[in-house]
């Protein structure tokens, strides 16, 4: 068992090559809907519109499929957060629906599953209380992950040498290490987390098939390219409740 001031299995990245597993990148100056925010904040922009900016991106990043996700052109439409290189096929439904709900109230999370019926209200806020408190936390007393822990990623490995790191949990944390001008952050690793693009055949979802190689390549890649848009899905989201 690890405990948040352990320091297994670390390494150092640039910000800039870390990304939010919806295919958001930090340190580049494209919008990110967390880091985006906290850097209006720490700008001093009115709260009204940080807030409207927030809630419009919410409403128009609808995705119904992976290849709307990531914003990327796939030969077919596979569920959403269904990774080509998942070692865990059997828990996953192999439905195109599998991330939208009947009712927003059982949304577990506003960025990456959705309902047709809306977004509630409550977990706009909460989202943004977040962001508020790791904003206040980093900018007054710095950031202390010892304390409060390292966030987790998972690697991927270009074949060219590059590198990128999904943030898997703690984007709260690097939105507003980047906001804030940091160059780099130490992410907790796992040796199985890291993805290989010259490994492509081996990945689960490549290997049995469901995926086609040059799709699974594609999303892939996605993580190493700036995201142009983020408006997607066939109807605009509303706030509920």
């Amino acid at each position: 068992m690890w405990y948040v001031s352990d320091k297994s299995f670390l390494e150092c990245f640039r910000i800039n090559e870390c990304v939010h597993f919806a295919g958001f990148n930090y340190g580049r100056g494209t919008y990110h809907p967390y880091e985006s925010f906290v850097a209006r904040l720490h700008k001093g922009d009115a709260l009204t519109d940080i807030r409207a900016q927030f809630e419009t991106f919410l409403c128009r990043y609808r995705p119904r499929h992976f290849g709307e996700a990531l914003g990327i052109t796939l030969g077919r439409k596979y569920p959403l957060w269904l990774f080509p290189w998942s070692r865990f096929w059997r828990y996953w439904r192999i439905d195109t629906n599998a991330a939208w709900f009947t009712d927003p109230c059982d949304i577990p999370d506003i960025i990456t599953h959705f309902s047709s019926r809306g977004i509630p209200r409550e977990m706009v806020d909460k989202e943004q209380n977040w962001l508020f408190r790791a904003y206040e936390s980093i900018s007054k007393i710095g950031y202390c992950p010892e304390s409060f822990g390292y966030p987790s990623g998972r690697v991927l490995l270009a074949a060219d040498g590059a590198r990128a790191c999904i943030i898997l949990d703690g984007n709260h944390r690097v939105s507003t290490l980047s906001a804030l001008g940091y160059s780099t952050v130490d992410i907790r690793c796992w040796p199985w987390n890291i993805v290989r693009q010259d490994a492509l055949d081996d990945w689960p979802g490549v290997r049995n098939g469901y995926f086609a190689r040059q799709d699974a390549e594609k999303i892939f890649l996605a993580y190493f390219q700036d995201r142009q848009s983020y408006a997607c899905g066939d109807h605009l989201g509303s706030i509920v409740g």
